[in-house]
Formats: structure tokens, C-alpha cells, sequence
């Protein structure tokens, strides 16, 4: 399948399937021989998305959205799957929707961003969402387990708003990004950095935990 650093992947074998996900045990070989990597699928979506929406305003818009296997809120931005036969602007115009009520003009890609390496090879495509405004059309997703509060903070405030909150509430990694070109250099949120949201940011694709400070 693939080979890189002296390990080649050899082959998937599903050990179990439920509604949306399905545990694998990935084969490779390494050193010589085969080795196995029990691993997580996510069998209903064509990929997952996330974006961060900057409205016409100036401001930056983020979640706090209930999640069920924490049992908590996150703070987040708008992120969710590419259904099948969608493309992934497709994707964040529909979850930027349901989610912010907002519609975009248009769409940036940033990063593509692992979910959690070692458990799954799922990559989350991370955009900003350029032009929004509300969106007369905007309607719920109509999932019970979507209890979601917006909140629209001007983008010089971002970074202060963001530590603020991550000091007393779980902050999703996809809210993170590098910092490459802000100054001071530094790790930080992918929403702080005006040099990102004013399109002169250089991605490159980074692991979330990354952008942890």
C-alpha cells in the first residue's frame, strides 16, 4: 500500500463494523517482518472538514457545542463530515448553516490536520470561511446531541478571548494552528493570527496538538 522510513503498509483487515465507524487491524512491515496496528474507520463520510468563519464585520465566530463521549462542552469552530457526493466547500457551507447560521462568499484552505494519529487515519481539511453574514436561509441539522451557542469576537480580540476561555472550558484541537508567520512567532490559535485570516499565512499540514501553548 504505501512505504516510508523503512516501514510498508501491507494491508487492512476489519475486525469490526457498527453504524458509522469500523475497528481494522492494519498490517505492516517493519524490521523484517509483520506487524499489527488495531485502528478506527469512518465508514459513512467522504472526509471531515472544519473552517473558521470571519464575517463581514471583522469577526471571528466560534461554537460551544455539547459533545457526548466527553460529556462536556468544547469551545470549536464549524467542523463536521463531507457526506458522500459532496465536495468539501459543499460541506462547510451546509455545517456553516446548521451550525453559525452564516453564509460565506467564499472559501480558503489553511491545513489538513490529523484527528488523532494513532488512532485513526483521518484528516480534517481546515479552511477559513471569508464574507460571512447570516444566512436567511440557515436551519438546524436537527440532531438531538447539537446543543451549540455562537459567539462573534473581533479578530484583535481572538487570541485574548480564546486563552480566557481554554483556562475554564475544553478547547478542540482543530482550533489550533501554527503561527508561522504572526509576530511574535509562536504557537497559538488559528484564529489569532491576522496574518492568517488576511491571507498571507503559509500552511503546511501540521497534527493539531501542535498548536497547543
Amino acid at each position: 500500500m504505501t512505504e516510508s522510513a523503512g516501514i510498508e503498509i501491507v494491508r487492512d483487515e476489519p475486525l469490526l463494523e457498527a453504524k458509522v465507524l469500523r475497528l481494522d487491524r492494519r498490517i505492516y512491515r517493519a524490521g523484517g517482518r509483520e506487524h499489527a496496528w488495531e485502528m478506527v474507520t469512518r465508514t459513512t463520510a467522504a472526509g471531515i472538514v472544519a473552517c473558521l468563519p470571519v464575517t463581514t464585520a471583522g469577526e471571528v465566530v466560534f461554537l460551544r457545542q455539547f459533545r457526548i463521549p466527553l460529556g462536556r462542552p468544547v469551545i470549536e469552530i464549524v467542523a463536521g463530515i463531507v457526506e458522500i457526493g459532496e465536495t468539501p466547500e459543499e460541506a462547510i457551507g451546509r455545517e456553516l448553516s446548521e451550525e453559525a447560521g452564516l453564509v460565506a462568499a467564499g472559501f480558503r484552505k489553511v491545513a489538513d490536520f490529523t484527528t488523532s494519529a494513532g488512532l485513526t487515519g483521518e484528516l480534517i481539511a481546515t479552511y477559513i470561511a471569508d464574507g460571512c453574514r447570516p444566512d436567511p436561509d440557515a436551519h438546524h441539522s436537527g440532531e438531538a446531541a447539537e446543543e451549540i451557542a455562537t459567539f462573534h469576537v473581533p479578530i484583535g480580540e481572538a487570541w485574548a478571548w480564546l486563552r480566557a476561555r481554554a483556562a475554564e472550558e475544553l478547547v478542540d484541537p482543530k482550533t489550533f494552528a501554527r503561527r508561522k508567520r504572526c509576530q511574535p512567532p509562536k504557537l497559538g490559535y488559528l484564529a489569532a493570527c491576522p496574518d492568517l485570516v488576511a491571507g498571507t499565512f503559509s500552511p503546511s499540514p501540521i497534527s493539531p496538538k501542535l498548536g497547543v501553548w
